[in-house]
């Protein structure tokens, strides 16, 4: 035994580089004590062998006096108390049993080197720091679990398959489960933050996620759904416009249990949704006064359709040159024809409450407004004009004019 240059006393066992202890088999134990609870080892010491080539211990049980360190020939087991062990190091051996119960970092943390070969039927540990472990008999580039026995087992599992749930953020089965869920409705397993009555933002770039004509299921206070009409990417954002016409918008508020779907008739999704528009006439002094006008669209994909009624007051006023109503959601720029303005996209009606006549037209894009729609007329000589306080008739309280049409998106 000697003095280690650090302060540290060490005790070594050796017998032609390799110490056996009695009924632990070949046990290689370097254990380092603490100088403050011994007080300094000077010299070196050398106990006796018996005949069978071990170190012994004393009689009762204990090493060369130290009740620190004894050995049980009832159990056979080598107990070390009291002590601040260091470096444990165990070489191509068998431990039928190692258990260290109590330890704290401070005082007695064991730091394992390389274990080349270990064989443990019972290894406990209640609390330890391990810089490093190196298990032979493990097959590389595989998953490890924990057997019956507690002992560690190579699994079926390659590196390259448990790689494959990298950057799961959900639990994988709910979202599995959500792709056969009854209802079509998928949660979209990220918080959505209000921007305005109509938008709200997603963090990250879900442009391959979520699409125009897309449905969407939310919760503020109540359940809520909208059409996505538009999508934008931008600095980290993605900005979803959404409309719910004037059945349904967002609140500045909490946005929880959000959902989307692409599937044509999911779950609760009322497809139809109320939308008010607004009447304007070529003069621009058109006004509804005491009349009613309601207005429902539905949207598919990109394909938006919509139906308009305007019922004329007694204090309506049509103005001057044609009437117009504004669609639930902007028509696409894209040309129909040479004249792109007045191209039909569905068709109209005129009704004359006071003799039941009625007039059928078509339903085109306004001459100055892409979002806009103007309404015709065709009477029976095959006459075509447009919609005006004195074409077809003259407007009087009660009439009705309306509008079916089908357009793309913008």
């Amino acid at each position: 035994m000697g003095l280690a240059q650090d302060g540290w006393a060490g005790i070594d066992f050796r017998r032609g580089g390799q110490m056996n202890i009695k009924s632990l088999y070949s046990l290689v134990i370097l254990l380092f004590l603490a100088p403050q609870a011994y007080g300094e080892i000077t010299g070196v010491y050398t106990f006796p062998e018996g005949s069978n080539g071990e170190v012994q211990f004393e009689s009762d049980g204990l090493f060369y006096g130290d009740s620190d360190f004894t050995f049980s020939t009832t159990t056979n087991r080598v107990t070390v108390s009291s002590a601040a062990v260091t470096y444990l190091t165990v070489t191509s051996e068998t431990v039928t049993s190692l258990s260290i119960s109590s330890m704290t970092a401070s005082s007695a943390t064991i730091t394992l080197g390389t274990i080349t070969s270990l064989t443990a039927s019972t290894a406990t540990v209640s609390s330890m720091t391990v810089t490093a472990v190196s298990v032979s008999g493990l097959t590389p580039s595989r998953a490890v679990v924990t057997g019956s026995g507690g002992s560690l087992q190579t699994s079926a599992v390659t590196s390259t398959e448990l790689g494959y749930v990298s950057g799961v953020t959900s639990a994988i089965q709910t979202q599995l489960d959500n792709l056969g869920a009854s209802d079509a409705w998928f949660s979209a397993g990220e918080t959505w933050s209000y921007i305005s009555a109509n938008s709200f933002s997603v963090s990250g770039d879900k442009t391959g996620k979520y699409q125009k004509g897309d449905k969407i299921k939310l919760t503020q206070t109540s359940v809520k759904y909208f059409y996505v009409i538009d999508v934008a990417y931008t600095t980290s954002v993605t900005t979803i416009t959404v409309t719910g016409g004037t059945d349904y918008t967002l609140a500045n508020a909490a946005i929880t249990s959000p959902y989307f779907s692409k599937a044509a008739t999911p779950q609760g999704f009322p497809d139809w949704f109320n939308y008010t528009p607004t009447m304007t006439s070529g003069d621009g002094n058109a006004s509804i006064g005491n009349g009613t006008i309601v207005g429902r669209f539905s949207i598919d994909g990109k394909t938006v359709r919509f139906r308009v009624l305007f019922t004329f007051g007694s204090t309506t006023s049509f103005g001057s040159g044609d009437i117009r109503f504004s669609l639930p959601v902007n028509i696409t720029t894209a040309v129909y024809h040479t004249n792109e303005n007045n191209t039909p996209i569905g068709f109209s009606f005129s009704y004359d409450n006071n003799t039941g006549n009625q007039w059928h037209g078509i339903a085109a894009r306004s001459p100055t407004n892409n979002d806009i729609v103007a309404l015709h007329y065709k009477a029976p000589q095959n006459d075509a004009s447009w919609v005006t306080a004195t074409t077809p008739m003259t407007w009087t309280n009660g009439d009705q004019l309306g509008a079916d049409a089908v357009y793309e998106m913008q």
